[in-house]
């Protein structure tokens, strides 16, 4: 709402381009037990036109992550897993919760395992060693590979200052 969805891309959605507000905190988290919850409509909205400036968007992310699921015809967690995550071997790292998660406690009690619902922008769970070997792709003896992560995405947004957000630091 409010805006021309037709200015929106991959790129500017993930290079938090894409002129949407940053999170919509009602229902964000559920434990694993609660069924998951779509995005809520109002929270799909332009804060500014798509293009103007940076400003960080986990609802963007999501956005990004379903038009990726549509486009490839599987879900984002097993697009992400083919196409990164196992070349990485990155092998701990998933969207699904594990035994030896880190758990929340309230009151003494242990807490049951949070998901998130925009689980692009923050369901991602990896170990150190997984960090570890994805920070060595990006810069070690194969990072030349990696250099369209690098590719300046606000250089040409005058609002962004000459701010260069590539979508590795997005990653």
């Amino acid at each position: 709402a409010g805006g021309d969805a037709g200015g929106l891309t991959l790129r500017r959605l993930l290079t938090h381009h894409g002129g949407l507000p940053p999170n919509r905190y009602a229902g964000m988290y559920r434990t694993a037990d609660e069924p998951a919850t779509p995005l809520p409509a109002d929270a799909l909205y332009f804060a500014q036109p798509p293009g103007l400036v940076y400003a960080y968007s986990n609802i963007g992310v999501e956005l990004a992550a379903q038009a990726l699921e549509a486009a490839g015809k599987a879900t984002y967690p097993e697009l992400l897993r083919e196409k990164v995550l196992l070349p990485l071997h990155l092998d701990g790292a998933g969207f699904d919760p594990r035994d030896d998660d880190a758990r929340g406690h309230r009151k003494g009690k242990v807490l049951a395992p949070t998901l998130a619902r925009e689980r692009a922008a923050l369901g991602l769970k990896a170990s150190l060693y997984d960090l570890a070997r994805f920070a060595e792709a990006l810069t070690g003896p194969d990072a030349a590979r990696y250099t369209a992560l690098y590719d300046d995405g606000g250089t040409a947004t005058p609002l962004d200052l000459d701010y260069r957000n590539g979508l590795a630091f997005s990653v």
